[in-house]
């Protein structure tokens, strides 16, 4: 890990460690009420929902979807996070933007059983991102505001471990509401934004201080602060190469679980009925699976790699795209092929997720802005999922059918380990 890094992870958590138990109970608590929500709204309930009524292309709808709240969550993530920088109140900077997010969230996914056109669906969907993105921005950053170095890899498990498992019930919970899609969406609405009003509380807030004292700060006019919160990091090409391997892998993961629904009724032929059955046994192997992370999170911390770790999750979810593929072709079955792809998915993510955070906050270039840094390499998440989904989209439709999603997603996350594998600055 870099010096400089260190440094600040000490500076910043003095008398910390004794709390390190409730930035790991907020990490769960976050992950799981608002993973669960998202993957039961984008992965399940608003596909179905488009083919409700009676879009002509629904792959494509949700496609378009994804590409505008990716721009949409891409300005909104990086803006809040510098506006939690700068925040301060008697109940920290972090916390009041979970809670207003948390509450955009709730109102606007609960808006979409309403629609009646995909593009009414686009319009909540892209609203939703930005409650989404204000409750993302200062979530990551409290990981490097509170936690030393030392502890990262574990309360990082937190984050990977609350993620799969909320990845993994909500096409679980979603695919129960299959055939009354409208009740399932306000209760998506509602795990989401949960998420974050509840993490406000767990978080040890008062705690949660900036480096600078405010006689410290630079002096900007307002167009000097908007123009510095939308001014990327400089000079820091490990932070990059990290922004990099994230994206790809992030867009190879939701290349295949964004289109859970279309790949189990489409690409596998399966009814509606069977699909739901199939997917919701896929989504508890997932959850199952990804407890992985709760020896992954520690056991980076012990040996001090975060690279590794990586390695090992990118074997494990490429060999996932290769089990669907194989389903795809006729060598499996449908149903052998979807769980042999939970376990291997599961296993996988969560093994990823668990040493995710940490890394992403060894290669900060500058403590005092890690929520507008963090904001720029949470934009590889957002970017990836959307443009993952765009790219599924545009390959059915070129294609006519999903089996070049595989290899096309194989080949996005080991290019994103390879930039991983460059990173310098860590092990």
């Amino acid at each position: 890990m870099s010096e400089t890094t260190t440094t600040s992870s000490e500076v910043l958590a003095p008398g910390q460690t004794n709390k390190v138990g409730r930035y790991i109970a907020g990490y769960i608590v976050f992950w799981i009420f608002t993973a669960t929500g998202v993957t039961m709204v984008a992965n399940v309930l608003m596909p179905q929902f488009v083919k409700n009524i009676g879009a002509d292309n629904p792959a494509a709808i949700i496609g378009v979807a994804s590409s505008i709240a990716m721009v949409v969550a891409m300005v909104s993530n990086v803006v809040f996070g510098a506006i939690s920088d700068r925040t301060r109140t008697r109940f920290g900077r972090r916390a009041p933007w979970l809670v207003i997010g948390g509450i955009v969230s709730i109102v606007s996914f609960a808006l979409m059983p309403l629609q009646t056109s995909g593009a009414g669906v686009i319009i909540v969907y892209s609203i939703a991102q930005i409650g989404m993105n204000i409750m993302y921005a200062p979530f990551y950053a409290v990981l490097s505001d509170n936690v030393p170095e030392s502890r990262r890899g574990t309360v990082s498990m937190a984050n990977g471990l609350g993620n799969s498992v909320g990845c993994g019930i909500g096409p679980m919970i979603g695919s129960l509401f299959i055939t009354s899609v409208a009740p399932g969406l306000i209760l998506g609405a509602i795990f989401v934004g949960a998420g974050g009003i509840v993490a406000a509380f767990v978080f040890p807030n008062k705690n949660d201080v900036a480096v600078m004292n405010a006689s410290e700060r630079p002096e900007r006019t307002v167009m000097q602060q908007l123009l510095y919160t939308l001014t990327p990091p400089r000079h820091c090409p490990d932070f990059w190469k990290a922004f990099v391997g994230r994206t790809l892998i992030m867009l190879s993961v939701q290349m295949v679980s964004s289109y859970l629904l279309y790949l189990v009724q489409d690409y596998l032929g399966l009814s509606k009925t069977a699909s739901a059955a199939l997917i919701g046994t896929y989504s508890l192997i997932v959850t199952i699976a990804s407890l992985v992370t709760l020896v992954v999170g520690p056991l980076s911390d012990k040996m001090g790699r975060r690279k590794l770790p990586t390695y090992i999750a990118v074997i494990l979810i490429c060999a996932s795209f290769a089990s669907w593929l194989l389903g795809g072709s006729g060598v499996l079955s449908a149903t052998v092929a979807v769980i042999a792809a939970a376990v291997l998915y599961g296993a996988g993510y969560g093994t990823f997720t668990a040493i995710d955070q940490a890394l992403n906050v060894d290669v900060l270039p500058n403590k005092e802005d890690a929520g507008k840094d963090l904001g720029f390499i949470n934009v590889g998440t957002t970017a990836g999922m959307a443009a993952g989904a765009l790219l599924t989209s545009s390959i059915y439709s070129m294609s006519g059918g999903y089996m070049m999603v595989f290899p096309v997603a194989i080949v996005m996350v080991l290019v994103g380990a390879f930039s991983i594998s460059r990173i310098k600055v860590v092990k």
